[in-house]
């Protein structure tokens, strides 16, 4: 979990508004083909491809079906997505990731393993200015209510 919470940390600072859109992440991505797109932009959809599919991954495992991978890449956000949605769609993952990440160290301590050597989860920094100082540290209500996810 840690790795992809740096994860969001990195996209969210490679993240440009107008990298995204239905028309703009069409067109990088028809730039991406020619060999016409911006080095900041070609790293951001790298970024981003190589996020939704660590997500993935986290949450099933190797392998899914095809049903559920339509829903979970649904919950993720694409290069084609308004930049508004994108961006809620990245505090909607990151806070997903987070409480999965606190679950799972919960689930170890109580089962005998020694978390305590564990390393802190990484503060997350999400773009429109919402920066998150230690995530671990709120509950479940508390973490949605900051990135404004009801």
């Amino acid at each position: 979990e840690s790795n992809t919470l740096d994860r969001i940390n990195a996209l969210a600072a490679l993240y440009n508004p107008d990298f995204v859109g239905p028309v703009a992440g069409r067109a990088s991505g028809i730039g991406e083909r020619v060999g016409s797109i911006s080095a900041p932009n070609a790293e951001f959809r790298a970024s981003v491809a190589q996020f939704r599919n660590q997500v993935i991954k986290q949450i099933t495992g190797a392998q899914m079906s095809e049903t559920e991978a339509t829903r979970i890449r649904e919950q993720l956000p694409e290069t084609t997505n308004p930049p508004l949605v994108f961006e809620a769609r990245l505090r909607q993952t990151a806070s997903n990731v987070n409480v999965l990440a606190r679950r799972r160290r919960e689930i170890l301590g109580k089962t005998g393993v020694d978390i305590s050597n564990l390393p802190p989860l990484p503060t997350v920094t999400l773009p429109g200015g919402l920066s998150k100082n230690d995530l671990s540290d709120l509950s479940d209500a508390e973490l949605k209510k900051k990135l404004g996810i009801e």
